[in-house]
């Protein structure tokens, strides 16, 4: 008997394991560093950041910093909201426009946001990521949700680099055709709008798991000897 509910168990706390990392909700999971190309409205710092909840976040009042990790300064305007699965950009570009042009050059659908200086309280240069640098995000009550590092001499330029949806650690830099990362219209490397992997991606694999379990399980039967 208790090796027949051992099995049940075992399932069900994989299952629970492989959900757990839904309930960090929001990582910062790729960013932008050193654009390999001058000018232009796209040529700006950027980093992404991805609910990996199962609820919506609102991000009124949140504020991001660079590793002079001062929450007071660039405060995201009321009503910036971000989706279950969603990834959005924050761009160190100073107009709406520019996060269309954004858009255009890596190919992303109208739908994901591009956030720029309009949209946070301050319309201000944002913190520039430098060689060794962080990015740290805050919740309206300034306690430190969210961070991204990275050493000095990691940085590449004209890629960028990605993380680790479920834990925040850096993975790499990233290589086109890759992961799914691209080439955009300006040469450099990455896959804005799109976590790598995506945060589905472990309980998918997780659900693979189980059901090779399952079907171990179910073909296993006693071992007859030889002879026998």
């Amino acid at each position: 008997m208790k090796k027949i509910l051992a099995l049940p168990l075992l399932l069900l706390a994989c299952a629970l394991l492989l959900a757990a990392p839904a309930a960090a909700s929001l990582i910062i999971t790729e960013l932008m560093a050193d654009s390999g190309h001058p000018g232009g409205p796209t040529n700006g710092d950027w980093w992404e950041l991805t609910n990996t909840g199962a609820g919506a976040v609102d991000l009124s009042g949140y504020s991001w910093d660079d590793d002079s990790q001062d929450p007071t300064l660039q405060t995201f305007v009321a009503g910036v909201t971000i989706a279950p699965g969603e990834s959005l950009i924050v761009l160190d570009e100073d107009a709406l426009a520019d996060g269309a042009a954004f858009r255009a050059t890596w190919g992303l659908a109208a739908g994901v946001q591009v956030l720029t200086y309009d949209d946070f309280v301050v319309e201000m240069d944002f913190a520039g990521l430098g060689d060794g640098d962080e990015v740290n995000l805050y919740d309206a009550a300034d306690a430190l949700v969210a961070q991204a590092t990275y050493g000095a001499g990691v940085r590449s330029t004209g890629a960028s680099l990605f993380y680790d949806p479920t834990t925040g650690s850096l993975l790499g830099t990233s290589l086109a055709g890759v992961a799914g990362a691209v080439t955009s219209a300006d040469g450099d490397v990455g896959s804005p709008g799109t976590a790598v992997p995506e945060p589905g991606a472990a309980l998918l694999l997780g659900l693979g798991v189980l059901g090779a379990l399952r079907g171990r399980a179910g073909a296993s039967r006693p071992l007859t000897r030889l002879g026998a």
